[in-house]
């Protein structure tokens, strides 16, 4: 039996869409792009959006640079730096918040993240729902190498809430590094599979990397029994 349920959950693309965060980002850096060369920031944002969603999503700014002639040794990691500096303009999915107030009456609640520690924490500001949580594990506190798959900052997770991995669930969206150092703990695994998220094509590359069990809304959760069996739920072909 356990004694504590916990309900952990990833951050971008699960408890908000991560292209808002990219589109907030593209707009300050077009502020940045007037500010220092004088071109128009609207033009420029659809012209860097444009080049990420090509698929170009770590040259996006060398390639904008070499478009306009610009010299992008000099300026990409000024651009970078803009980019993950910046005030972030985004918000939860419809209904997040609520729907956490009332979780937060069956589960000890928590987030365990990727991604540089100043980012995540301005994104997590913007949302306003620390409140809701338990306890927050963003795995960068201890480095790169302990970003997800490592099985660190689940850990970390349990540890502080006090729960066994067995009397846990964790929610996230991306198969290639969410699930499989959850699972290798003994952790209940949900992914969240949302058409136009950014990792939606992504294929889990083994069956470990699978999560046990595949929903289409997070309000969905608040449907599910309090720990369900893992049953492999397929991902919707393309």
């Amino acid at each position: 039996m356990c004694k504590s349920r916990a309900l952990l959950l990833d951050l971008d693309d699960t408890l908000y869409p991560e292209k808002q965060y990219v589109e907030s980002g593209l707009k300050s850096v077009a502020m940045w792009c007037r500010d220092r060369f004088g071109y128009p920031p609207e033009r420029t944002y659809l012209e860097l959006s444009t080049i990420f969603n090509s698929g170009n999503h770590k040259k996006t700014f060398d390639e904008w640079f070499s478009d306009h002639g610009i010299d992008g040794f000099a300026h990409v990691h000024v651009a970078v730096e803009n980019y993950r500096r910046h005030e972030p303009a985004i918000s939860c999915f419809p209904g997040t918040a609520e729907m956490l107030a009332r979780l937060k009456q069956r589960f000890r609640l928590g987030i365990v993240s990727d991604g540089y520690l100043d980012v995540q924490e301005r994104k997590l500001a913007a949302l306003n729902i620390a409140k809701f949580f338990d306890v927050i594990v963003f795995s960068d506190r201890w480095g790169r190498e302990y970003w997800k798959p490592h099985p660190r900052p689940f850990q970390a997770a349990l540890e502080a809430l006090g729960v066994q991995a067995g009397c846990a669930v964790y929610v996230g969206d991306n198969p290639a590094k969410d699930f499989v150092g959850a699972k290798a703990l003994g952790i209940l695994t949900i992914r969240l599979f949302l058409p136009d998220s950014v990792y939606a094509q992504t294929e889990a590359p083994s069956p470990q990397h699978e999560p046990d069990i595949t929903i289409r809304n997070l309000l969905e959760l608040e449907s599910l029994p309090e720990f369900p069996p893992p049953p492999l739920i397929s991902i919707p072909e393309k």
